[in-house]
């Protein structure tokens, strides 16, 4: 099991989703409900919604040097969480990059020049 959720109950590891970037790379993301309790680790976040096709739609993509901070503790108050919410997000894909800010914004970019997405304003 990942050890980036805190889920002290449970022994079930998440679905891995694959979201390509414009490079071609394949990058695997862990897929959690929002609400769920992330620790303090670094990477890139996908908010995300089921699509009619069961695959999934992404609805905003960032990168953050930690989860809990960004997606737990301060979730509310996403610059984008208004449309996010309004968009149908109800789940998110999360990846661990240990690492500095050049390698998760290289991997955010990547990601962004690929999957167009409502939510991104740039």
């Amino acid at each position: 099991m990942s050890n980036l959720p805190f889920r002290p109950y449970t022994s079930v590891s998440p679905p891995t989703i694959l979201w390509h970037g414009q490079s071609g790379v394949r990058y695997p993301f862990e897929l959690w409900p929002i609400g769920t309790v992330f620790r303090d680790h670094p990477g890139v976040y996908i908010f995300c919604k089921p699509a009619a096709n069961g695959n999934w739609d992404a609805v905003y993509i960032g990168e953050t040097k930690s989860f809990q901070s960004r997606l737990t503790d301060g979730l509310a108050q996403h610059h984008q969480w208004v449309s996010i919410v309004h968009c149908g997000a109800s789940h998110l894909c999360v990846m661990h990059v240990p690492g500095g800010l050049t390698l998760r914004e290289r991997i955010e970019t990547d990601l962004r020049r690929h999957i167009k997405t409502p939510c991104n304003l740039q």
